[in-house]
């Protein structure tokens, strides 16, 4: 991974949990009555009312997280005060790659993922400042607790040879990360002195960790990448691929999915009637059954278009997402960005003028959210449409997109009323965003001062409370 805007830690939007159904708990409102005098006057009524925000089902049935309920407040009594924030009120914009006590990274930190309930963040960084004793900048994973502000690393790269460790994903549960893990195995012969990866998975509560590209099929077992993971921490799926250190001709990266619990392996990418010669970039959705792909399909003319593709894995049907709607070739490449926890919606960018009928800013990339179950697609305009709009990421509930304006900023649409929220201006930066169950918090990395206390001139991970005004 390197400091600058491009890393070598690139990002997988965290797979926000929930199943197809969304459990709904309601808090029932309570009323304190006071006890009164014996001659039965009645002095006063306080209500207490609770809103609670809906449960996260895990498809396991056992790790089911809500966020944190959030308690009506009443105005001040005097509206031309100036507001104040209470004292145990967190800041609209927190910085996360710090530990407990403020110390911040000397390297940069990148690629952030959140749980569903918000509470746990997973990024990758090269700060040697995080571990007391270390004396290099090591690439390692790390889980930020952002309710007690713990900071730990859970993989450090030097603990393979030549290692290093990235593309964090946390499961939507908080309780698993998975990784991948680069190291060089002197016992495999090739041009590049037998440099592997694997994809690794750790269990938060248990501190176990598990490899997962196992169990491929032959010659695919060198190559893994891009990890996303379900709610509950059973299936992950990732690319794999021969090259650069398997005898003969390499072996085209193809999207697998692991059953952590059945303990089986199987390759869900198939090349198209066109033929893919790599796919990647895997999303899974909650329940791990509708996985999501990019496939690289070569064209006349030598160009290697990105297209979008989705497999349901229980029927076996495959959707190709960022089809044009009037049924001509690609014009542009896609990129893969999210896909809702129930599987029906996916969410890439384009710059292709066909994916929808009269794009106002033709070439100029967009956000598109395809439903999977009707068949159409959304395209996501900017404020100004001749502007653009990138990096679209869903809620569980396929409700709410955030995505980048490149007028406005950082933007929360709800997609069923058509409300938008600033949440971030141009200025803040930051290349990617991932967003909790409910899309109060996201989470991004920037370079940057956007705290008064930013001073290492790097990059940082930071978590934005939308419903908080910015100062």
């Amino acid at each position: 991974m390197t400091t600058g805007r491009r890393r070598a830690l690139k990002g997988c939007s965290s797979t926000t949990a929930t199943t197809a159904t969304i459990a709904t708990t309601v808090t029932t409102a309570t009323t304190v009555m006071p006890a009164m005098t014996a001659l039965g006057a009645i002095l006063g009524t306080v209500a207490l009312l609770a809103t609670a925000t809906p449960a996260i089902a895990d498809p396991s049935g056992a790790n089911a997280t809500a966020p944190a309920a959030t308690v009506a407040t009443s105005p001040s009594d005097h509206p031309s005060a100036p507001p104040t924030r209470p004292a145990n009120e967190r800041p609209a914009i927190e910085r996360l790659s710090v530990t407990a006590d403020g110390t911040q990274g000397d390297a940069s930190s990148t690629s952030p993922s959140i749980s569903a309930d918000g509470r746990r963040v997973a990024f990758g960084s090269y700060a040697s400042t995080f571990v007391p004793g270390e004396t290099g900048k090591v690439a390692g994973v790390y889980v930020k607790d952002v309710r007690s502000g713990r900071l730990e690393r859970i993989a450090a790269g030097d603990a393979r040879p030549g290692g290093s460790v990235g593309e964090p994903v946390i499961s939507g549960n908080g309780r698993y990360v998975a990784y991948r893990s680069e190291w060089v195995d002197v016992n495999t012969p090739g041009p590049y002195h037998g440099y592997v990866s694997d994809i690794l998975v750790r269990d938060l509560r248990t501190g176990r960790t598990e490899q997962v590209d196992v169990g491929l099929e032959e010659g695919y077992g060198v190559s893994a990448h891009g990890p996303a993971i379900s709610h509950d921490g059973r299936y992950v799926a990732f690319g794999a691929s021969s090259f650069p250190v398997t005898p003969g001709p390499s072996r085209p990266f193809r999207i697998f999915v692991r059953d952590r619990v059945a303990g089986t392996t199987e390759v869900v990418s198939a090349p198209p009637e066109d033929g893919a010669t790599a796919a990647t970039s895997a999303r899974i959705s909650a329940d791990g059954r509708v996985v999501a792909y990019q496939a690289h399909v070569p064209i006349l003319g030598g160009k290697i278009p990105r297209d979008v593709y989705a497999v349901d894995r229980r029927t076996g049907r495959v959707h190709r997402v960022d089809a044009p709607y009037d049924g001509s070739p690609s014009q542009r490449q896609s990129e893969l960005t999210g896909i809702s926890a129930d599987g029906r919606y996916v969410v890439f960018d384009s710059p292709a003028a066909n994916i929808t009928a009269d794009d106002p800013n033709g070439d100029g990339a967009n956000v598109f959210v395809r439903d999977l179950w009707r068949g159409t697609t959304r395209r996501i305009d900017a404020a100004d449409p001749a502007r653009t709009t990138e990096h679209g990421e869903l809620t569980a509930d396929g409700r709410h997109l955030v995505y980048r304006d490149s007028g406005v900023g950082w933007v929360v649409r709800d997609l069923r009323t058509g409300r938008t929220r600033t949440a971030l201006p141009p200025s803040a930066g930051g290349d990617r965003a991932a967003v909790d169950a409910d899309g109060r918090s996201l989470v991004f990395d920037a370079y940057g001062a956007l705290v008064p206390e930013d001073t290492n001139n790097t990059y940082d991970v930071y978590l934005r409370r939308v419903r908080q005004p910015l100062p």
